[in-house]
């Protein structure tokens, strides 16, 4: 499967040049039509003329060796597709076919798994370290299991491409056929085509609600699209794609021919500026090159007519400049309509947690306000696109379509372009706007080509050579914008030997996709506490076999169930750092503390995913300073940062900078040495100012389904209540007060939908409640050791230390565990701790989130 593509390049190019394939059989005839919008339609119902006459080809002609090549890629693709989807469990769940077929269907899961759609990502990758033995060998097994599964659905996705612009061409083709009898009244064209949008579409929605009454559009949809926020949108996309219609073959019938399948292209910049304006996009140097490659293509494809001097009727009062400017404003409007129909689907789904808006309801909204403009701007084409009265025109036009083949060849018209609009939509879904236009400057050499056969009332138009190599070099520029997409597949998981170590505040998760954007259901684990040396700290011995043995068994339960990530939210080892206060007190002795971390890292090796750190306070001190930190860091990087995990914004942060300056501070913590505060505080406000810059460019930004907010740090803002007293295991009220409102006031500006689900852990008990409606704090039990709350002790007590029975620790499979987190369309951020030994060995998202949440 991964030969398919150049294998059927190299076929499509042997078809071409040997015994059977092109001859000089194709040569000039005259052209009938006109050039070619990118929207499939035409730039202008005028046709040039030539002289000489077209010849019937003796042997296949140079389409169809590129048509075998187009054959063979599909069914190459065809067949990696469901080899990729068959293959070998591993131990691990793999989706068949079918399920890949019903992921399609929800344009969100797969959004970010090989197109973009948002923000662009800096996918640097992770280095990664070599892996144990007995973890090197299960890692390949692991890796070809996950790149089998994304190489599924991205053939799926190619698919869906295909097809788009297999739809395209086919619209290019037959529309250029209708413009022989119908070329007089491409308005009434236009409109009559829109009145069968109307129609078809209002019958699919009509259907959709009766018969997915529960998963499909409902009345509040209707709502949206018609009087929410959206309105405007679709309105302005409508009228946008009606002034398109009925304005650009004023403009393009006089100009030079020659310049149209350029200038039409210009639509790919304007795109990208409307999409950086209007979604909010980033697109790195490569992808802006692979743009002006693709332009550099449509050029070379059309360099024959440059050369030739080819020209359409050119009688005109209007200027040369005006006309170009003129037909540059209709693809500018062009460009305009796609972008503001995905921006219309992204709004839908920020607002409704990540559900798509209907197609059905989405084309019929859109075709009524195109409707609308086509019909005010009747007057416009009987003032300028044609030089009949009213009652002539509508007469000649009804002969006209009276005429038996003339009608099947309108109806044949209207089934091809209504089937090219609902793919329209489903590839903006499922690509982007951006993406959706360079698919159509794709299609402008292989319609070229297409139009080389001698077609239904059309003479064969001459082949060139320009024609194939353009069209190399336009899906050389559209792969080089899509590189990134295209690496998701085939890249491995990050294999990680302990903690990743992020440096300047931020690291890559390795996957290989674009993290920033939504990509489908996905989940990670949280564990907390490892804690090595813990159990038996309080006699003063030294052994921690029992945490080792829970550690090295949750990495082998963990390897089976393949999350995104690992996170560990503080405290590997028992024994404070050296240069702690804590340290001095406790006597403790550095060399166990090095065993202690030596042993907890060679545990976690050869997770095969990423293992991200947060530091706890037996990681930098329960009141750390430049010391300490600086010793963390170096082990681990840094001690606060941001990455980005399926769409969401990740943070990490050093709860114990905050709590170091807490008023009790001393008497929660002990007196034990002096500690000068002022490093703490110094670092704090740095993490702060960090922190704030996060949150405004959290609120700021435009997310597809309004991914959550993931925060972690060792310590939480509270346990059971947001109200609930100052303890050692929770943060004073005044600093829980001021993070909790800077988080919601972040979520206030991305939407009233957004939430926050904020993870820690320091209690070694399980606990959490709510902060509002969008705020959840989350505390998990320890993987170590787990401590137990005396019988007797007030709610008062368990915040604190005092409120432990430390002879009822344990440190087992049945009590020792993890939390298994699922991020997902349908039911957001869904969670459950489970002991090591009740661990599950596979875990899907969607299907696992609705059972618990059941």
């Amino acid at each position: 499967p991964k030969l398919a593509m150049p294998a059927a390049w190299c076929f499509g190019c042997a078809a071409a040049a040997g015994p059977w394939g092109m001859g000089p059989s194709c040569v000039r005839a005259t052209p009938a039509g006109a050039e070619l919008d990118p929207g499939g339609g035409s730039s202008s119902p005028t046709s040039g003329s030539d002289s000489d006459s077209a010849l019937v080809p003796s042997r296949l002609c140079g389409p169809t060796g590129a048509a075998v090549a187009a054959g063979m890629a599909t069914l190459f693709a065809l067949y990696g597709s469901i080899q990729r989807s068959r293959g070998g469990t591993n131990g691990r769940h793999v989706r068949p076919l079918p399920v890949v077929r019903k992921r399609l269907s929800t344009s969100s899961e797969l959004l970010g798994g090989l197109w973009p759609a948002g923000r662009v990502a800096s996918l640097t990758g992770l280095g990664a370290s070599a892996a144990s033995a007995a973890a090197a060998a299960d890692a390949p097994k692991h890796a070809s299991t996950e790149a089998k599964r994304k190489g599924s659905e991205s053939w799926a996705l190619l698919l869906v491409a295909l097809a788009f612009l297999v739809s395209t061409v086919a619209n290019r083709i037959i529309f250029r056929i209708v413009l022989v009898p119908a070329g007089r009244f491409s308005h009434l064209l236009a409109t009559t085509t829109n009145v069968v949008y109307l129609i078809l579409f209002m019958a699919r929605y009509k259907r959709e609600q009766r018969s997915r009454s529960k998963h499909g559009a409902t009345s509040s949809d209707l709502s949206f699209a018609l009087r929410g926020r959206s309105a405007w949108l679709l309105s302005a996309s409508g009228i946008s794609q009606a002034s398109v219609f009925a304005v650009m073959p004023f403009f393009a019938s006089r100009l030079p021919g020659s310049m149209l399948p350029v200038m039409s292209q210009t639509a790919v910049p304007f795109s990208l500026i409307l999409s950086i304006l209007l979604l909010g996009r980033r697109y790195d140097l490569v992808q802006c090159l692979g743009t002006c490659i693709v332009l550099l293509g449509v050029a070379v494809c059309s360099y024959p007519k440059w050369a030739s001097g080819s020209v359409v009727v050119a009688g005109s009062a209007i200027s040369f400049v005006e006309n170009a400017l003129g037909l540059l404003g209709t693809y500018f409007f062009n460009s305009a309509s796609l972008v503001l129909r995905e921006k219309a689907m992204v709004r839908y789904k920020e607002e409704n947690n990540g559900k798509e808006i209907s197609g059905n309801l989405l084309n019929l909204v859109h075709s009524m306000w195109q409707a609308f403009a086509l019909f005010l701007l009747w007057p416009f084409n009987f003032a300028l696109l044609t030089s009949m009265a009213p009652g002539a025109y509508f007469s000649q036009a009804m002969v006209m379509g009276a005429q038996p083949v003339n009608a099947a060849l309108i109806m044949l018209y209207w089934a091809v372009n209504v089937l090219y609009v609902m793919l329209t939509v489903t590839a903006i879904s499922k690509l982007s706007s951006v993406a959706v236009l360079l698919i159509q400057a794709i299609s402008t050499p292989v319609a070229a080509l297409l139009f080389c056969l001698h077609l239904p009332m059309l003479p064969a138009e001459p082949f060139s050579w320009y024609l194939a190599f353009g069209l190399v070099v336009i899906l050389t520029g559209f792969l080089l914008f899509e590189h990134k997409r295209l690496q998701g597949p085939a890249a491995k998981p990050a294999t990680s030997t302990g903690p990743v170590k992020p440096l300047q505040r931020t690291f890559d998760l390795g996957s290989g996709v674009n993290e920033e954007q939504w990509s489908g259901d996905w989940f990670f684990v949280q564990m907390s506490d490892a804690q090595l040396g813990m159990l038996h700290c309080k006699d003063n011995d030294s052994t921690h076999v029992e945490e080792l043995e829970m550690a090295r068994l949750a990495v082998e339960k963990i390897k089976r169930l393949r999350p995104k990530f690992v996170i560990h939210t503080g405290d590997l080892a028992d024994e404070f750092p050296s240069g702690s206060a804590e340290a001095k007190a406790r006597g403790a002795v550095s060399e166990r503390r090095e065993a202690q971390l030596a042993d907890a890292m060679q545990a976690f090796d050869g997770l095969g995913v990423p293992l991200v750190s947060c530091c706890g306070n037996h990681d930098i001190g329960d009141r750390p300073n430049e010391s300490t930190i600086e010793s963390y860091r170096s082990k681990f990087g840094d001690d606060y940062y941001s990455f980005w995990a399926g769409g969401s914004l990740c943070l990490v942060l050093n709860s114990m900078l905050w709590s170091s300056l807490e008023p009790d501070a001393e008497r929660l913590f002990g007196k034990a040495g002096t500690v000068d505060l002022r490093e703490a505080k110094a670092l704090a406000a740095e993490q702060d100012r960090w922190l704030q810059e996060q949150l405004d460019k959290f609120g700021a930004s435009e997310q597809v389904s309004a991914p959550p907010l993931l925060v972690f740090s060792h310590m939480t803002p509270f346990l059971h209540q947001p109200d609930e007293p100052k303890g050692y295991f929770n943060m004073a009220p005044g600093l829980r007060g001021r993070l909790l409102t800077a988080v919601q006031a972040a979520l206030e500006k991305r939407g009233s939908r957004s939430k926050c689900h904020w993870f820690g852990g320091h209690l070694h008990r399980n606990a959490g409640g709510m902060f509002g409606d969008n705020v959840e704090v989350v505390v998990t039990s320890a993987v170590g050791t787990v401590l137990a709350d005396r019988p007797d002790a007030s709610k008062e007590e368990r915040l604190n230390v005092s409120g432990i029975d430390f002879t009822r620790s344990r440190c087992a499979p049945d009590a020792s565990g993890v939390r298994v987190v699922c991020v997902t369309r349908e039911h957001g951020v869904v969670h459950r701790w489970f002991s090591l030994d009740s661990l599950p060995d596979t875990v899907d998202p969607a299907v696992d989130a609705a059972r618990w949440l059941g």
